[in-house]
């Protein structure tokens, strides 16, 4: 199931690549809301590692580079941290977390 995701997740960024521009909030803002925003969306006292994936912005929000990484990188999954623990095989660093019973890729 994992695989299946991630081929349909890498699919739309092939036909968003397509398109002229990618708009974070009508098509990545959709997928962190339903997997991320628990943890690091709008609510400062449930919000983890000051993380904010709700705004984009480089203090706390998506854009954030915090020692030396970048949360999301626009243009380059490589140096993206939250892809990079989307699509971790190692079950300390991936996210959504285990333990949080959220649907992972």
């Amino acid at each position: 199931m994992k695989n299946l995701f991630i081929c349909c997740f890498l699919s739309l960024l092939s036909c968003l690549a397509a398109i002229e521009k990618v708009s974070f909030n009508q098509d990545v803002r959709p997928i962190l809301a339903d997997r991320c925003f628990h943890c690091h969306g709008p609510d400062e006292e449930s919000r983890e590692k000051k993380l904010r994936l709700d705004v984009v912005n480089e203090r706390d929000g998506a854009y954030r580079i915090r020692k030396g990484k970048a949360a999301i990188k626009p243009g380059n999954l490589n140096e993206s941290e939250v892809w990079k623990r989307l699509i971790t095989e190692d079950e300390d660093d991936v996210m959504p977390p285990l333990d949080s019973h959220k649907k992972q890729l």
